[in-house]
Parts: C-alpha cells; sequence; structure tokens
C-alpha cells in the first residue's frame, strides 16, 4: 500500500471527475440562461445528455474495445468545442472531458487529447477576451 499524504482509490478520479463535470454544467447553464442564452444553454443539456451517455457506455467499452470508446467520446468533444465557442462559461468544462479522455483512452491518446482541449480551451478563453 502507497503511503503518500493524498492517495485516491482507482475508481474515485472517475467519480470527482463526475462531480465536477456537473457542478460546472450547471454553472454555465445558469450563467448563459441568465444571459438570454437560451439556444446555447439547450445545447449544453444536450451535452449533459451526452456525457451520461458516455458515462453508462464507459464501463463496457473502455476495457474491451478502446477504439469504439474513442468513437462514442467524439461526440461530446465535439459538442464541448462548439458550445465553448458560443459561450466562455462552457470553456472550463474542459477540465473533466480532459481527464476523462486521459482515463478512457490509451496513454499516448490520452495525453495528446488532453493536451490539444487544453490548448483549445486557451485560444477560446482568448476570444472570449477579445484579445
Amino acid at each position: 500500500m502507497s503511503r503518500f499524504l493524498f492517495t485516491m482509490r482507482p475508481g474515485a478520479l472517475r467519480w470527482v471527475s463526475h462531480g465536477l463535470f456537473g457542478l460546472l454544467l450547471v454553472s454555465a447553464l445558469i450563467a448563459t440562461a441568465g444571459a438570454g442564452g437560451t439556444a446555447v444553454a439547450a445545447g449544453g443539456a444536450l451535452l449533459g445528455g451526452l456525457y451520461v451517455a458516455w458515462t453508462l457506455l464507459e464501463a463496457e467499452l473502455v476495457p474491451a474495445r478502446p477504439g469504439l470508446a474513442l468513437l462514442c467520446l467524439l461526440p461530446v468533444v465535439l459538442a464541448w468545442a462548439v458550445l465553448a465557442a458560443a459561450a466562455q462559461p462552457f470553456v472550463w468544462l474542459v477540465f473533466p472531458i480532459a481527464l476523462t479522455c486521459a482515463r478512457a483512452l490509451p496513454p499516448w491518446a490520452g495525453a495528446f487529447t488532453a493536451s490539444v482541449l487544453a490548448c483549445a480551451s486557451a485560444m477560446l478563453l482568448i476570444s472570449h477576451a477579445g484579445l
């Protein structure tokens, strides 16, 4: 057993990322709906549905067929990209999505995808700031 100060059970990171996704999604939905972006908020609800569908499929797909896992995770990433380009509060969902990609994909693909998502989110934040 490890003696590090901060240790996590193997499945704990998955639940932490799901909880973080839920909190960030709800805050983004509230922010965009409050600002009059009902179409973007509806897209956010669709993203939430895609993420829940991914979560239900994840246990079956990741161990058995990582290629199919990538294909099923792709709509979540694309929906996030569209929403993040449309409204700044959705950019912050990159954290749980990058954790999910890093956990679900093979190590090289997960690291590459998380790096691309981090760069894309930085560019989107700069774009939303008007710089």
